[in-house]
């Protein structure tokens, strides 16, 4: 399963984490994977020449996101993620698992 962990300070995303593997095909067919990837993979890539000011993380099995600067511009970017990944969660229960917490 894919477990996706944000943080959210005063309703305002602080941080996004993402571990595992959805397990729903094998490895390289597995269109859960894939649509969790291209999402946070794009959402990385345009915090990264939208907003200098976010700390990105991508290692084997971990992507880490946090915000350094609460701006408009990285929350509207962070939100639109979160929006999408609820999204993949809605119709792939069995395979992601989004946890929101307050700090």
């Amino acid at each position: 399963m894919i477990q996706i962990r944000m943080t959210e300070h005063s309703g305002r995303i602080q941080t996004l984490s993402v571990s595992g593997h959805a397990g729903s095909d094998e490895y390289g067919k597995d269109l859960v994977c894939a649509a969790v990837s291209a999402v946070v993979f794009g959402l990385a890539n345009a915090l990264d020449e939208m907003c200098s000011d976010a700390a990105v993380s991508i290692n084997e099995n971990l992507i880490d996101i946090r915000k350094v600067t609460d701006d408009n511009k990285t929350e509207i970017i962070m939100r639109t993620g979160y929006y999408q990944l609820m999204t993949i969660q809605e119709v792939n229960q069995a395979f992601v698992k989004v946890n929101i917490t307050e700090v």
